[in-house]
C-alpha cells in the first residue's frame, strides 16, 4: 500500500498533551483504536509495548517511531502526533515527534517497506522542519503525501566488518528500528588469521598481531537516502558499545531483484 493512501487527517495530532513515554503508547493505542474498532486497545497497547521490549524505538533527531504488528490482514495504519511539549525518553533524549504504525504481522514485508519509506523521509532536515512546525493537519497530509511518492531510486551497498556475534546482533537490531529492511552477516576469514595459520613465511603473522579471529561481514542493500543515516549511526553506536568494527558503503550501478526494482 502506498503512503498516501494510509494517511487519515484524524490520526494527525498536532500539539497533544502528552507528558511522558508511558503515555505517549496509551496515547498512541488509544488513537490507533480509534481507527480500528475491530482491535481492542488494550491488544494494540500491548503490541506496541512488546515491540519496546525488543528496543527503544527512537530513532533519534527527536523522533520516536513505535510500531506493532497487530493489524488484521491487509489492515494497515498511520499517525503523526506531535507533542505540545518535548518528552523525555528513558536515555533523556528529548522526543518532539511521533509517527507510529499499526500493521498485518502476516505481511512482513509491507511492514519493512512503510517504515523504510517513513525513514527516508524522516532523514530530510527539511521534512523533520515542516513537520514541527506544521501549523495545520492540511499542512502534514501534504508533506506526506508529497514525499511518499515513488520517484527514481539509488542505492549503495553497505559492508561493515564486526569482531563477534553480539556486535552483529546489536547493529542489525539497530538496523532494523531504523527501517532498513534487510542484511545479510558472513563469517569471513581476514588475511593476517590466513597467512599466519599455514607452514609459511607469514605463520609468525600470529605472533605480530597477537589473537588472531575470524570477522563477521555485514552486507546490505539500502536506498542511497538511508546511507549516511546509517553511518552516523553506525559511528555513535561504534563509540558508545565500543565494539570497533569498520563500515564503508559503495554505489550500486545495476541489480535484478533488488526490491523488485531492475536498473
Amino acid at each position: 500500500m502506498r503512503l498516501k493512501e494510509l494517511i487519515q487527517p484524524e490520526l494527525i495530532i498536532l500539539d497533544a498533551e502528552i507528558k511522558d513515554t508511558s503515555q505517549m503508547i496509551d496515547f498512541v493505542a488509544d488513537l490507533m483504536a480509534s481507527a480500528m474498532p475491530s482491535l481492542e486497545r488494550d491488544f494494540i497497547k500491548q503490541g506496541f509495548l512488546d515491540r519496546e521490549v525488543l528496543g527503544g524505538t527512537y530513532v533519534g533527531d527527536g523522533i520516536a517511531l513505535p510500531h506493532a504488528r497487530v493489524a488484521p490482514p491487509g489492515k494497515e495504519l498511520l499517525a503523526v502526533i506531535r507533542p505540545k511539549v518535548p518528552i523525555a525518553n528513558s536515555d533523556g533524549e528529548d522526543i518532539n515527534l511521533i509517527v507510529a504504525t499499526v500493521t498485518d504481522p502476516g505481511h512482513p514485508e509491507g511492514h519493512l517497506n512503510l517504515l523504510s519509506s517513513l525513514a527516508r523521509i524522516l532523514h530530510k532536515d527539511s521534512c523533520r522542519k515542516a513537520l514541527r512546525e506544521a501549523t495545520s493537519v492540511g499542512e502534514v497530509v501534504h508533506l506526506l503525501s508529497r514525499e511518499g511518492e515513488p520517484g527514481p531510486r539509488f542505492y549503495e551497498l553497505l559492508l561493515v566488518v564486526l569482531t563477534d556475534d553480539e556486535a552483529v546482533h546489536d547493529f542489525l537490531n539497530m538496523l532494523a528500528r531504523m527501517g532498513v529492511q534487510g542484511a545479510t552477516a558472513i563469517t569471513a576469514r581476514g588475511m593476517a588469521e590466513i597467512l599466519s595459520s599455514g607452514p609459511s613465511l607469514f605463520a609468525g603473522f600470529r605472533e605480530l598481531f597477537g589473537a588472531v579471529g575470524s570477522a563477521r561481514l555485514v552486507i546490505s542493500a539500502m536506498d542511497a537516502t538511508m546511507t549516511e543515516q546509517v553511518m552516523e549511526r553506525f559511528r555513535t553506536w561504534r563509540k558508545e558499545s565500543e565494539s570497533g568494527g569498520v563500515a564503508f558503503s559503495v554505489p550500486i550501478s545495476g541489480a535484478i531483484g533488488l526490491n523488485r526494482d531492475e536498473f
